[in-house]
């Protein structure tokens, strides 16, 4: 299984819920179809490595999202 972060912008309503709900969540590839809560959200995902460069080179404004990790198979 491989890791993936996933982001929601903070703007998203209920993002944090739905980080909340989806935390740790195994999918076998079709993450739209798989986890109903993202149907209707805008949301970025990155493999657990792209996510850490990014984070780290600075791409990303941490402040703007929040974040959970699921699974996939």
């Amino acid at each position: 299984m491989n890791t993936h972060f996933i982001l929601i912008p903070v703007e998203e309503s209920n993002a944090r819920k739905i980080c909340e709900r989806i935390e740790a969540t195994i999918v076998e590839e079709d993450v739209d179809n798989e986890i109903n809560d993202l149907s209707d959200v805008s949301y970025e995902m990155y493999p657990i490595s792209d996510y850490m460069d990014m984070l780290n080179n600075q791409e990303i404004n941490i402040e703007n999202y929040f974040v959970t990790y699921i699974y996939i198979k």
